[in-house]
């Protein structure tokens, strides 16, 4: 008798001291998110602002396909005469695709 009655207070014990664990954690857990709450305004003041439309460079493209070095010097040349800057060439199978930008 005195076997099931230990067990008895050993299990209520626990059930309490979990109870107990339980509430702790939800105390602790509440005052970690009320205090990220009230640094976390703060936190904005460190943030990189966000870009402004007036100071964004806008840009203009051209691209063009070309078999021939000749070809492609030629454009190229031209191209670079009107303001265009060369910002990518590709070899494929259908010649050199040449893309370039200015800015608008």
């Amino acid at each position: 008798m005195r076997s099931l009655s230990t067990s008895s207070k050993n299990s209520d014990s626990l059930q309490k001291e979990s109870i107990m664990e339980r509430s702790r954690n939800l105390i602790v857990a509440t005052l970690v998110f009320i205090l990220g709450c009230a640094v976390g305004g703060g936190a904005s003041r460190f943030a990189v602002p966000p870009a402004q439309g007036k100071d964004i460079q806008r840009w203009d493209y051209f691209c063009f396909q070309e078999y021939g070095a000749k070809d492609i010097m030629a454009k190229s040349k031209l191209a670079g005469r009107d303001g265009w800057e060369m910002v990518m060439a590709d070899s494929m199978q259908a010649g050199q695709s040449i893309c370039f930008k200015r800015p608008l």
